[in-house]
């Protein structure tokens, strides 16, 4: 392997580690959930609160590769109260949807929960609004520790999160089982939280840096929003998903198994999350390296011969039956339709080295572009497939992936268009 694509991996490994532990953190927390006392309707409850905060959370989770491509015209106090005001208007809107009678009356139509479902529905939720801003300043320390090329804290960081959040869950299921999704949101509140603080210690020791020239947070403001449109689209899936399994045949025990077998796919999905940061902070120095490229392929094939084996040969079983402690019928029936999800690791890994190309070429707006054809294509699928007889797990899965088909191809493109800039794109691309 060629030394630029160890150098890349070695800046990589340390986010994929963490980003891994993340998704490795809500099965835990689900796991604790669905022990409590409303056992797998909780369960439910906790999949649906998930797939709105990952959409609700989508601007904090930009904050990251903001922080990769405006860094050199923003100043890091900036990019940190941008980070702080997105959180907390993330938060704000969880306490609305959980509060205010016209959003639950929102949630309820989107869902079509019962009473009791609906109920821990909207416990989630006012446990989850702190996660919201924690994540946003966890995704800012990211940012600047990528940066700075010190990516290596992060996986300590996010060990202790997980530890943290695992004593949570587990410690307040068992005090208060009556109240499982509100304890479930609160544990996953106090790990971002638990994380953000560890970085900003570690920050603090990182060399300051000369004042960027003065450049209109307007501008800021632009970015941020063509990349947050992006990641919003591209964490959509999960929602849009979930209302179509409500919608879908079989719906009742679909709403159970979807968000466990979603989130098994996203252990080895998530970690490619800030190959985009990496690939577009080696393409914004070297235009025409091809180290990212070949990393992507290699990766691509090997999480995807992974996740064949853990589906193949045993472990996603014990996941469904000894983790989270899903009933053999319905574990049964999640497995026969896991495969519909095999080729999203590939789709991941290769969408982020495009949009990384994209990004170095500041061409950000063919993020939104490809995240709206995804998101189109996306509900699509999922309308057509709700209206069959199909159940609503495989309506999911083959949804996902024709989204995530959509979106590589548009980005592909949009890569492909933007790598011969014109003079403007590459005034713009001098100054930044």
């Amino acid at each position: 392997m060629a030394s630029a694509e160890r150098r890349l991996l070695a800046l990589w490994w340390p986010t994929a580690l963490g980003a891994s532990m993340l998704v490795l953190e809500i099965p835990i927390v689900y796991a604790a959930a669905a022990r409590s006392t409303g056992g797998p309707q909780v369960l439910a409850a906790m999949g649906i609160c998930v797939a709105i905060l990952v959409v609700v959370n989508s601007p904090g989770l930009a904050i990251t590769p903001l922080a990769v491509t405006a860094h050199g015209r923003h100043s890091w106090q900036r990019l940190r109260r941008q980070a702080l005001l997105t959180g907390l208007a993330a938060a704000l809107v969880l306490v609305a949807l959980a509060t205010l009678p016209p959003l639950v009356a929102l949630v309820r139509l989107a869902f079509d929960p019962d009473a009791v479902l609906l109920g821990h529905i909207r416990a989630g939720l006012l446990g989850l609004a702190p996660n919201a801003l924690g994540v946003a300043l966890r995704r800012y320390m990211h940012g600047r520790l990528i940066v700075n090329v010190r990516t290596r804290p992060i996986a300590s960081a996010t060990a202790l999160r997980i530890l943290g959040t695992l004593a949570l869950a587990w410690a307040g299921t068992a005090l208060w089982p009556q109240h499982g999704a509100l304890v479930a949101g609160l544990a996953l509140s106090a790990g971002a939280f638990t994380e953000a603080a560890c970085l900003a210690m570690i920050a603090r020791a990182l060399p300051r840096e000369p004042p960027p020239g003065p450049s209109p947070y307007i501008e800021l403001i632009r970015r941020h929003a063509d990349v947050s449109a992006a990641r919003l689209l591209v964490m959509a899936p999960m929602l849009v998903t979930t209302i179509a399994v409500a919608h879908s045949a079989h719906s009742a025990a679909s709403l159970v198994v979807w968000p466990a077998l979603y989130e098994l796919a996203m252990l080895f999905a998530s970690p490619t999350s800030d190959w985009e940061s990496v690939a577009a902070g080696a393409l914004r120095k070297q235009p025409r390296g091809s180290a990212p490229r070949r990393v992507t392929v290699r990766l691509a094939a090997a999480f995807t011969c992974v996740l064949v084996l853990v589906l193949a040969t045993g472990p996603a079983h014990v996941y469904l039956r000894g983790l989270l402690a899903v009933p053999a019928e319905l574990a049964s029936f999640a497995l026969t339709w896991s495969w519909l999800l095999v080729p999203v690791p590939a789709l991941w890994l290769v969408r982020g080295y495009l949009r990384g190309a994209v990004m170095a070429a500041v061409a950000t707006g063919w993020l939104t572009a490809a995240s709206l054809a995804h998101g189109v294509a996306l509900l699509a699928c999922a309308t057509a497939l709700a209206a069959t007889t199909l159940p609503g797990l495989a309506v999911a899965g083959a949804a996902v992936v024709a989204g995530l088909s959509i979106d590589v191809a548009m980005t592909g493109y949009g890569a492909f268009r933007s790598s011969t800039p014109g003079p403007a794109v590459l005034a713009l691309r001098r100054r930044a």
